[in-house]
């Protein structure tokens, strides 16, 4: 069964899965790895956190700013092997049409140029690149990281 819902700051189980997930499907690009304590800085900053869970198991999460009628994604992450399940996108449609996304007009990411897995991902579900911020990253190890890389800015319409 799958179920999507939103993570409060009191639930302390949805918090320590979200860091694991994070942990499990971003340490192959080499990224620094979000602490359970900065998840509960996001909620407490009033970032949202949507996430899918298939059979009582949290598979996925999207962190998202609301500043109306914009909203930014800061992060989406499934597990590794749950990836191109579909999970992912049934989780951002199921999140912008909820009901706080109401009043959202468009919805801005940034992702390294150079992850083009996440490129491809963001592609499928409408996303457009808008622009470029050169050498935006600056990423140690992991299969696409380069001493400095680019950040492609990407816009979906709502």
């Amino acid at each position: 069964m799958i179920d999507f819902k939103l993570c409060e700051k009191k639930d302390i189980k949805c918090i320590k899965n979200l860091a694991e997930i994070y942990d499990e499907a971003m340490k192959i690009l080499g990224v620094r790895i979000w602490k359970e304590e900065e998840f509960l800085q996001l909620l407490e900053r009033n970032f949202l956190i949507f996430y899918v869970e298939v059979n009582l198991k949290i598979l996925g999460f999207i962190v998202v700013k609301i500043i109306k009628p914009e909203a930014e994604i800061i992060n989406i992450s499934v597990k590794p092997n749950y990836q191109r399940t579909g999970l992912g996108k049934k989780l951002f449609t199921f999140m912008i049409s909820s009901d706080l996304f109401r009043e959202v007009k468009q919805i801005l990411l940034e992702v390294s140029s150079g992850n083009k897995k996440a490129i491809k991902f963001y592609k499928n579900l409408g996303f457009k690149i808008i622009t470029k911020r050169k050498k935006y990253y600056n990423i140690k190890g992991g299969p696409y990281s380069m001493k400095d890389e680019d950040a492609d800015i990407m816009k979906y319409f709502i």
